[in-house]
C-alpha cells in the first residue's frame, strides 16, 4: 500500500532530477508512481502533483489517474510537468 511519506519522498526526488540528468533540462518529465495498491486519497494527492499513479486494477497494472492528469494538462495548456529549478 502506498503511503504519503513514500509519495512525498518521490516528489522530493523529482525536484532534483535535472541535477543528475542535466542533459534533459527543458524536456518534459512524466513522473509515474507505481505500487500494487494505491488508496483513492493517494491517487488524488498524486493527481494534484501531476504524477501518474500506476496500480492494480482488474488484475492488471494500470494508470489510475490518466484521464484526470490529461484534463489537468489541457486546462494548463499542456505545460511541462516538472521543469528545472
Amino acid at each position: 500500500t502506498a503511503k504519503r511519506v513514500e509519495v512525498d519522498a518521490f516528489i522530493k526526488k523529482l525536484t532534483a532530477i535535472f541535477d543528475f540528468f542535466p542533459e534533459n533540462r527543458g524536456k518534459k518529465l512524466v513522473p509515474i508512481f507505481s505500487c500494487l495498491y494505491i488508496p483513492d486519497e493517494m491517487v488524488r494527492y498524486l493527481t494534484e502533483h501531476q504524477i501518474y499513479a500506476m496500480g492494480m486494477k482488474d488484475d492488471l497494472m494500470q494508470l489510475l489517474n490518466a484521464e484526470a492528469i490529461q484534463k489537468k494538462e489541457e486546462r494548463n495548456g499542456d505545460r511541462q510537468i516538472m521543469s528545472e529549478p
